[in-house]
């Protein structure tokens, strides 16, 4: 049996763990409102933790404290990059590149019994991996607005077991609550990292029903995209899926759309709802299109590539690019791998570090408009902007 994973975080009332910055005085100011000596059960909590994991960008906050608030704890801090460890705290923190599932096979074998999960993106990670056990929410009496989500996107509801709420003064409640019956029950699919287009064709109506098709999300990066490309200039929506909603806008906008997805069914239903389109089944790892795009997208889909053939990729999308043109994608919010539930399927996600994307893109002629990390009006997705210069 693995190490018992648990989640213990403070939000706000409307599910903010920071904000954009990463800051979180908004927390602090709360806190003053709580009776003293009651501090909602966590050093109750703390005494039962043998490890505590955290993100590269929540170690880099804690280090920012006055003190350091974990006495001789264990911390692996999960970072793809090198990371800058204190000497003083060098006998306890640890770095990882490790997936979630790897990490906690590990430290089960060294003997940790009971693991602390901390950081928005890492219990993101675990909870995608099914890790999570038991999740602790404490919601403070203030509204942020906006700000860095405890929860990203979801391609499936996940049933909570409850295990107690309780108020603990001072406007702030805590919700407990218990996963480990769904981990133990869900079984995922688990594609080759290769053949990622091959669930989407098993699971293309359950795609289909989920994919958010408002716009919402995407409609700040289609505007730039339409102040910087001419009147019915040629785009090509790499991954476009069933169409919905980008190539479908801009087919409305009078743009000439091609749309290329290596799911059969995902183009038979483009060919079908947008006649006026140009569609095309294929890999775009093995594209050979003569012509050349005022704008390339590539959204949700790119993604899904091994980190080798990203780089292959990146290169060969940009040289279908116009002078002046732009190419826009997303990636993960820095260097890994890792799976994800969609519709049952465990479908594979992989990122280059910014670093690396960015000197593709200079290599390529390139210059980065925009480089949003977990843009949080964008779904936590993270999004890149490119314009191809001489």
């Amino acid at each position: 049996m693995l190490a018992k994973c648990s989640v213990f975080i403070a939000t706000s009332l409307d599910g903010f763990i920071a904000r954009n910055d990463g800051a979180i005085d908004w927390l602090m100011k709360a806190n003053t409102l709580v009776p003293p000596n009651e501090d909602g059960g966590y050093k109750e909590f703390m005494s039962t933790v043998d490890g505590l994991v955290m993100g590269r960008h929540s170690f880099e906050k804690v280090l920012s404290f006055e003190s350091w608030p974990y006495d001789d704890l264990p911390i692996i801090v999960m970072s793809s990059q090198p990371i800058e460890i204190p000497s003083h705290l060098k006998n306890n923190v640890s770095a990882s590149s490790e997936t979630p599932v790897d990490l906690v096979k590990r430290l089960t074998k060294q003997g940790f019994k009971h693991l602390y999960i901390d950081g928005g993106i890492t219990i993101q990670n675990f909870i995608a991996d099914n890790l999570i056990n038991e999740l602790t929410i404490t919601i403070a009496p203030v509204l942020l607005g906006s700000g860095r989500s405890l929860f990203g996107p979801l391609a499936h509801d996940i049933e909570l077991d409850p295990i107690e709420t309780k108020c603990i003064g001072g406007g702030f409640t805590q919700l407990k609550y218990r996963l480990n019956s769904i981990a133990e029950t869900r079984t995922l699919k688990k594609k080759n990292k290769n053949k990622v287009y091959l669930a989407y064709d098993e699971i293309i109506d359950w795609f289909d029903s989920h994919r958010n098709k408002k716009l919402d999300m995407e409609k700040f990066y289609l505007d730039l995209l339409q102040n910087h490309i001419p009147p019915e200039g040629k785009v090509l929506d790499v991954g476009c899926g069933t169409g919905e909603p980008i190539a479908q806008f801009l087919i409305k906008k009078g743009y000439k759309v091609t749309g290329i997805d290596a799911s059969k069914k995902m183009i038979h239903l483009c060919k079908k709802r947008f006649p006026n389109g140009k569609w095309l089944l294929a890999d775009m790892r093995t594209l050979n299109l003569q012509d050349k795009y005022h704008a390339v997208i590539a959204w949700h889909s790119f993604f899904h590539l091994p980190h080798d053939d990203q780089r292959m990729v990146l290169k060969s999308l940009s040289s279908l690019v116009e002078q002046n043109g732009l190419l826009l994608f997303t990636s993960g919010p820095e260097y890994g791998e890792v799976w994800g539930d969609n519709g049952g399927h465990d479908l594979y996600h992989a990122s280059l570090s910014a670093e690396e994307y960015t000197q593709i893109l200079l290599d390529c002629h390139f210059k980065v408009l925009i480089h949003k990390v977990r843009d949080p009006e964008c779904g936590e997705a993270t999004v890149w902007v490119a314009q191809k210069k001489e």
